[in-house]
């Protein structure tokens, strides 16, 4: 569903933050 889509989604985005902001310091 694109409910589920959605989520999964913004997991990747959350996930691709907090790798980037970690590798910033």
């Amino acid at each position: 569903t694109s409910k589920e889509n959605f989520k999964l989604n913004l997991l990747k985005n959350w996930l691709f933050y907090f790798c980037w902001s970690k590798s910033k310091y």
